[in-house]
């Protein structure tokens, strides 16, 4: 007779099977479906850990941001991502962290696609900023596609100020 121990409750375990089985939906195209999975993870490590600032909640909004972010839906990708930043900056507040440079580099990256090139400028800035606090090889491939972002960026923003006038 196999016992259950899971029912009815809340656990990391089943949090991460949902988070996993999301990964495989999303590996396949199939975004909505990722999607429900995720929420399903991202709700249960809120009542698993509460509202801190935990890492584990971090990578859920993260998560989220990249579904909405494959699906279109840029706006949605850009307040998880923001979510996902404001978490992990009060989770690594004194040394720096590899994480949060991803967070402010997919944040540019959604920034441009909403044609936010000031925005995304910052946020690319930032994250080569950590890099260099990481000590970050500039010839790694992070660092580089960081930077190659920023030069985008800045021309983008230059041409359509440009433009403007």
């Amino acid at each position: 007779m196999k016992i259950n121990i899971y029912v009815h409750t809340d656990h990391p375990h089943i949090a991460s099977a949902y988070r996993n089985m999301a990964n495989v939906y999303y590996s396949q195209g199939e975004y909505s479906k990722a999607q429900q999975y995720h929420e399903k993870s991202l709700n249960m490590k809120l009542n698993i850990y509460g509202h801190t600032d935990h890492p584990h909640i971090a990578s859920s909004y993260s998560n989220m941001a990249c579904v909405y972010h494959s699906q279109g839906d840029y706006s949605k990708a850009l307040q998880y991502h923001e979510k996902c930043l404001h978490m992990r900056l009060a989770g690594h507040r004194t040394i720096p962290h590899p994480d949060v440079a991803d967070s402010y580099l997919r944040l540019g990256d959604v920034s441009m696609l909403l044609s936010d090139f000031s925005s995304a400028v910052r946020y690319y800035q930032q994250s080569l900023s950590s890099l260099q606090q990481l000590c970050c090889d500039a010839e790694s491939d992070r660092f580089l596609y960081a930077y190659d972002r920023l030069l985008t960026a800045q021309y983008l923003h230059w041409y359509c100020d440009c433009s403007a006038n």
